[in-house]
């Protein structure tokens, strides 16, 4: 049976803004494990600041690392907006191995340069905004993840 729908050639454009997430407190606070950080005073400020920097913008989901800082940076925004922040755990800092590596400066490197290398640590799950805007927020070391998101969902928003 042949498919009637007309089949376009050019995908619909989706905005996506990339936010690395607000200051955290100090590395190494007593009592908080890394992954665990809240922001700090005046990472909560920015935070309060970006998201009333946002309001005029058509954002129709929100999407985190599972990271405290990462969470509390973009709760205004999904807050305002009347969005669930939906959880991406590709967007948390990647750790290139659990064991010493010998090279690891040069996969390091590879990590940041070589999308199809970020592609294939990240495995990014390419989920859709319901829309034609998204809200990411993550760690640097976790941008070309989130790239490589963007680029999937892209791929993905007409399906």
């Amino acid at each position: 049976m042949a498919d009637d729908r007309e089949m376009s050639s050019t995908l619909a454009p989706l905005d996506v803004l990339l936010v690395r997430h607000a200051e955290p407190i100090p590395f190494g606070s007593e009592g908080t494990a890394d992954d665990d950080r809240p922001l700090s005073e005046a990472g909560r400020a920015a935070a309060a600041e970006l998201a009333a920097e946002l309001d005029e913008y058509q954002v129709t989901a929100v999407y985190s690392s599972p990271y405290a800082r990462s969470l509390e940076t973009v709760r205004a925004i999904a807050h305002r907006r009347g969005l669930e922040i939906q959880l991406l755990a590709d967007l948390r800092e990647r750790r290139l191995s659990p064991q010493p590596m010998p090279d690891w400066r040069a996969a390091l490197e590879q990590a940041w340069t070589d999308a199809d290398f970020a592609r294939r640590v990240a495995r990014p799950a390419a989920p859709r905004s319901g829309g034609r805007s998204a809200c990411l927020t993550c760690s640097a070391p976790a941008i070309p993840t989130a790239a490589a998101w963007s680029s999937a969902a892209t791929a993905t928003s007409s399906a």
